[in-house]
């Protein structure tokens, strides 16, 4: 690669300068101990000049710049195990864990820039969410406000993306339609939206199931269109193992264990994790909604975040699990009956 850039370097100041690379470093050196202000000066200009050939040198060769580059604000990445999906959201968004379930259509979670409040309200019954009419997330968007609904659309018959309106394209690496109606929901209406860009994207692990992505923008402007393209752009679809695991608020914290994460891949497509001491492995059932990355066997909360990794020390509080007298239980995917560890908390 050294050898690359010195030659891209070379082709590229060329250009820039009109002198040779080598006559340029030559002068370079010799201005610097001569340290006239001139000369410096004209080599801190010819400095920035190379560094300006670096990085686009880096990026035609698709490779990140030394000193960045203008892609936005800072991001920080989301996951949802449940759904086997990833993206970026900004720093400044905030990712809003509120789920509606019904028979088509099911709301995985909301990323805004304001804040939302719980659309469903607990009752004696069980929850209400919205009653008839739109679910209430809040009264009105800021300025340059975004709400984004992240979905997943399942519709029997249904299994190819062409049944869905947009522009063809592609996000996380799989066939998807992108649309932006010229009517928009009233839902968008209500809270001050003024665009709506729709995408639908085809799902790798279900052929009739369709993730959804709708943005609700106050501000149609060119910078909001850009963070909800990034939010395309980064999104990206990861396989997890589910864990044989207990329901929450179910146990107590009675004992302490501490160990060794580790994993493995387990019968029937799922996962396996125990923790190891002094040689002993601990079997572990997990507390409800957490999961294996199937790519590196990383253990992840609810909220997509990474728990431990395989050789990380992790300690919890728990109990001996077992429906039995003699406290054997049996965890189907890591094909062990015994003694297994009830965790409720674990923490790095």
């Amino acid at each position: 690669m050294a050898a690359d850039l010195h030659d891209a370097l070379a082709e590229l100041v060329k250009d820039e300068l009109g002198i040779p690379f080598d006559v340029l470093a030559s002068s370079m050196r010799h201005s610097i101990r001569r340290r006239t202000f001139a000369a410096v000066t004209a080599a801190g200009m010819a400095v920035c000049v190379v560094v300006g050939a670096v990085i686009g040198w880096q990026q035609r060769q698709g490779q990140p710049s030394v000193l960045g580059s203008d892609t936005g604000p800072p991001v920080t990445t989301q996951t949802y195990p449940q759904w086997g999906f990833s993206v970026e959201r900004p720093l400044g968004w905030t990712a809003y864990p509120y789920t509606v379930s019904a028979s088509l259509f099911s709301v995985i979670g909301y990323l805004s820039t304001d804040r939302l409040t719980d659309p469903c309200a607990k009752t004696s019954g069980g929850f209400t969410c919205g009653g008839s009419g739109d679910l209430v997330l809040l009264e009105h968007l800021s300025r340059a406000g975004v709400l984004v609904t992240l979905g997943n659309s399942g519709s029997p018959g249904v299994t190819s993306i062409t049944a869905f309106p947009g522009e063809a394209t592609t996000i996380g690496g799989e066939p998807a339609r992108v649309d932006t109606p010229t009517s928009i929901s009233s839902q968008c209406q209500t809270m001050g939206g003024a665009t709506e860009i729709r995408a639908v994207i085809a799902r790798p692990d279900a052929a009739d199931n369709f993730l959804t992505v709708t943005a609700c923008l106050a501000d149609p402007s060119v910078d909001s269109r850009k963070e909800v393209q990034r939010l395309f752009d980064s999104l990206r679809f990861i396989r997890v193992l589910a864990l044989d695991t207990h329901p929450t608020g179910s146990g107590s914290a009675s004992s302490v264990l501490g160990g060794t994460f580790g994993a493995s891949s387990g019968t029937g497509g799922g996962g396996c994790g125990w923790l190891e001491h002094d040689g002993h492995k601990t079997y572990i059932r997990w507390p409800e909604g957490y999961w294996l990355r199937a790519s590196d066997l990383a253990l992840l909360g609810p909220d997509g975040a990474v728990i431990a990794r395989v050789g990380d020390h992790l300690a919890g509080g728990g109990g001996i699990s077992g429906p039995s007298a003699n406290g054997e239980d049996t965890l189907s995917a890591c094909g062990f009956t015994g003694v297994v560890f009830n965790l409720t908390l674990a923490s790095g």
